[in-house]
């Protein structure tokens, strides 16, 4: 993991914001961010604690898990900028088969909008940390 997605970019042969929307790894590039950002605001304030990534052996995953002492936070993290339902199949299936509280779950993405739903939360990247 990178803590500066700059260095990451330049190292891909990435130099200009449209290389960057159409390059395969933007994905990964934006998950990184996000969780690299998330990381830094946690240390700064003195939060501790641990985060994890879920994964099982037929491929479902979760990009993110924080645990808060007792409760885990799962985050999906997206690199599309138009919030589309689809965001929550892995929330879906992590949260049925662990029976976690969809309200705990969150879709983080690089729309602007946040939003409240059935089955989580909806937070634009630009609220970051603030909105974890």
């Amino acid at each position: 993991m990178f803590f500066y997605t700059g260095l990451e970019c330049y190292l891909l042969g990435i130099r200009t914001v449209e290389e960057l929307a159409t390059h395969y790894a933007k994905g990964a590039l934006f998950e990184n961010f996000v969780i690299s950002e998330i990381m830094k605001n946690n240390y700064n304030q003195g939060n501790l604690q641990s985060l994890y990534f879920w994964r099982d052996r037929t491929g479902h995953e979760v990009d993110l898990l924080i645990d808060a002492g007792g409760s885990m936070y799962p985050f999906e993290i997206k690199a599309g900028q138009t919030f589309q339902a689809r965001f929550f199949k892995n929330l879906d299936f992590f949260n049925k088969i662990s029976g976690h509280d969809p309200d705990l779950s969150t879709i983080i993405y690089a729309g602007d909008q946040n939003q409240k739903r059935a089955k989580g939360k909806v937070r634009s990247w630009n609220n970051l940390p603030g909105s974890i």
